[in-house]
């Protein structure tokens, strides 16, 4: 086996594996590629929001990996299930992961969000322990999202189709500095405004999900489902926060949140019904 190595079998495998690992890493590092951004951008606001943002992802972190470690199975039992040539098996474990992604997501943020009361116990400074719980809180709601997308993504890199995971999870990153900017320093909302960014970025890529339809020859109903989530719900219940409930400009993005949250629980049903 020793004998058949030389330099340009080694250069051809070589290839090969980069071609595939390119997307691969960058999709699983955009997660954490967003945390380096807020670190980056929260850093211009102060050293106690610094501090506080740091102490905060270092608590998200434990969950976080924990979630990845779970629906890592589901890039075992679909490339299974590819090498079978048993579709309704991939589809059947694209559908169970996801299910146990997003049940993974949401028991992880219940069960993380119970320490928050009890940030004070882990020995950090008053003024750090008291900036970090909103932001906390945010980015563990974004649990849900974020391993929901990076189940769908598992499945599809098990497929050998990781490029369209790729360019949802850079463009996520790419959303994520953008609404930084406009939370952290042109709504002047600093490290809560990082937190938002995260989470509304998150539930954009698993949004994006619903382009997995158009390859299933289902266009009308992601396209129905956009209209009515953002302009017929999204927007006027956030303009009904932001006037009514006196919040202003961040009411507007609740309303945008919900809606995005709508949208992707929508296509999330209509992936499973076409899928089966």
């Amino acid at each position: 086996m020793f004998r058949q190595l030389t330099i340009p079998s080694l250069l051809k495998e070589g290839k090969k594996t980069a071609v595939l690992a390119v997307p691969l890493v960058i999709g699983q590092v955009s997660q954490m590629l967003m945390i380096v951004a807020d670190t980056v951008m929260v850093g211009n606001v102060g050293v106690t929001e610094l501090a506080a943002l740091s102490f905060a992802n270092a608590v998200f972190a434990i969950p976080f990996v924990f979630g990845i470690g779970l629906i890592t199975s589901i890039s075992v039992l679909s490339s299974g299930a590819a090498g079978r040539k048993d579709e309704a098996a991939a589809r059947a474990t694209c559908r169970n992961g996801f299910y146990l992604a997003l049940a993974s997501g949401l028991a992880l943020f219940l069960l993380s969000a119970f320490l928050i009361p009890f940030l004070s116990f882990f020995g950090q400074p008053a003024n750090v322990t008291a900036a970090a719980p909103p932001y906390l809180f945010l980015i563990l709601i974004s649990l849900v999202p974020a391993l929901g997308s990076m189940g769908l993504k598992n499945h599809g890199d098990s497929l050998d189709h990781p490029w369209p995971s790729f360019f949802i999870f850079l463009g996520g990153v790419l959303l994520n500095i953008a609404l930084n900017q406009l939370f952290i320093f042109n709504l002047g909302y600093g490290l809560v405004g990082a937190g938002w960014a995260t989470l509304i970025s998150r539930i954009t890529i698993l949004v994006a999900s619903g382009g997995i339809l158009r390859g299933l020859e289902d266009v009308t109903m992601p396209a129905w489902t956009a209209v009515l989530s953002y302009w017929f719900f999204g927007i006027p219940l956030g303009w009904l926060i932001a006037t009514k409930g006196d919040l202003g400009p961040i009411g507007v993005w609740w309303g945008l949140a919900i809606g995005l949250t709508v949208a992707s629980i929508i296509l999330t049903a209509r992936v499973f019904k076409i899928a089966r």
